[in-house]
């Protein structure tokens, strides 16, 4: 009995060592798996706020490029409004220029009106006017501005003509420039100034015409 005792004691001596690993073992494990789940989701974690600052870098960077534009463009409408009023204000400069040359032209002939009244400063100023109407002429060719000029027994044309009157005429038939009364402008093909015309109305038989007209008739 003796030798079996001391053989089981053994044998329970034997098993417990056994016991303990596996218990260790089993910690370990955990402990190890702990680890793993916990750097996963801190390298979820970091990949997330990296991806989140990437994405706000990408807006900020978006975000200054829409203000850079804006204020661009608020340059550039101050620019075409500045420009806009320039030219609105010196349309006219180099047309002013050419002006001033037929002003210069007109005090000449005033001045020779003024001195002298003889013949020959009535022809010297006839002649000025004469200079001036050409440079008025080659003012207004150079700048496109020509003359609208209608004829007696033109056709009367609305677009470019302004009627004062009509009156009855044997010579030209109705609705057709009867007098001219004044020019007219056109700058281009934009009209600057209708010219003024009486227009030929349809002309009405005398009484004694009619009269007769009934009695042939008859």
């Amino acid at each position: 009995m003796n030798t079996s005792t001391r053989n089981d004691s053994k044998a329970d001596f034997q098993q417990e060592p056994n016991q303990v690993g596996t218990e260790t073992g089993g910690e370990v494990q955990d402990e190890s798996v702990e680890e793993t789940e916990q750097a996963s989701a801190e390298d979820a974690s970091s990949q997330f706020f990296g991806r989140t600052k990437a994405l706000q870098r990408q807006l900020d960077e978006q975000q200054n490029s829409y203000l850079r534009s804006l204020a661009e463009m608020e340059n550039l409408k101050k620019r075409h409004s500045t420009e806009l009023e320039r030219a609105r204000k010196f349309a006219i400069d180099q047309f002013a220029k050419e002006m001033v040359n037929v002003m210069e032209s007109l005090d000449k002939a005033c001045e020779v009106g003024q001195q002298n009244s003889s013949e020959t400063a009535v022809e010297a100023i006839r002649e000025g006017v004469e200079l001036i109407r050409k440079q008025m002429l080659n003012a207004f060719e150079k700048f496109s501005i020509s003359e609208i000029d209608p004829q007696p027994g033109d056709p009367f044309n609305s677009d470019e003509q302004q009627a004062i009157s009509m009156q009855p005429s044997a010579d030209i038939p109705a609705n057709h420039v009867a007098v001219m009364f004044r020019k007219g402008y056109r700058i281009h093909n934009r009209l600057l100034r209708p010219a003024m015309v009486i227009v030929a109305a349809e002309q009405v038989p005398a009484k004694a015409d009619r009269d007769a007209d009934e009695t042939e008739e008859s």
